[in-house]
């Protein structure tokens, strides 16, 4: 749901936010101590992925996929992140209270 500040900025929540960059969250593999989003297209997949550990702790990892259509398969790519996409990893972090 989007809401509006007080100075009339609207306010977007976290997923949202990774859906606007491309991303679906996968239910799947999401639980209170992680969450995990996928982008995929038809040459690249991108992988968002917060996990807990040592009880408190989170982390995320980035991975970034290329299919190369002259060699026919996947290769991994280091992942480059604009800045649409690090506000939405910063707000995952914030709603599940792992800031």
């Amino acid at each position: 749901m989007i809401e509006n500040n007080s100075d009339n900025t609207q306010i977007k929540n976290a997923d949202e936010m990774m859906y606007e960059a491309g991303f679906e969250k996968d239910d799947e593999y999401s639980n209170e101590d992680k969450v995990m989003y996928n982008c995929l297209t038809e040459n690249a997949h991108w992988i968002v992925y917060f996990f807990k550990s040592y009880g408190r702790i989170v982390n995320y990892t980035i991975s970034h996929s290329h299919y190369f259509e002259t060699d026919g398969e996947w290769k991994e790519m280091n992942p480059v992140v604009d800045m649409e996409l690090h506000k939405a990893i910063h707000q995952v972090l914030l709603e599940n209270g792992w800031l």
